[in-house]
């Protein structure tokens, strides 16, 4: 199944292959290594829908269509606190507010 990987602003950032059996994780590590975003920064968006590691790409994605999906990249902080939460002592206001 074809896919085209796209940013917010709709710029597009890859082209790739996937297989039916392939999950979601699978998907963002073929970005990772096209893009060099690592895979825990991507969040995928097919439509309105936010996809999750574990979805198989045979049951969302269409079969002979180009599926168009949304890339949404995170703020390395979150990856930095995940690893470390006493990181966000030396974090600025903003990322100390954002809830996500």
């Amino acid at each position: 199944m074809e896919v085209e990987v796209q940013g917010l602003s709709g710029n597009l950032l890859c082209c790739l292959e996937v297989q039916a059996a392939q999950t979601v994780a699978d998907l963002k590590e073929l970005i990772h290594k096209a893009t060099h975003i690592k895979t825990n920064l991507q969040k995928l968006l097919l439509g309105n829908e936010l996809l999750r590691n574990t979805d198989s790409c045979g049951e969302i994605l269409t079969q002979g269509t180009v599926n168009e999906i949304a890339l949404l990249q995170t703020d390395k902080w979150i990856e930095e606190v995940a690893q470390d939460w006493r990181r966000l002592r030396k974090a600025s206001e903003a990322v100390r507010n954002d809830k996500d």
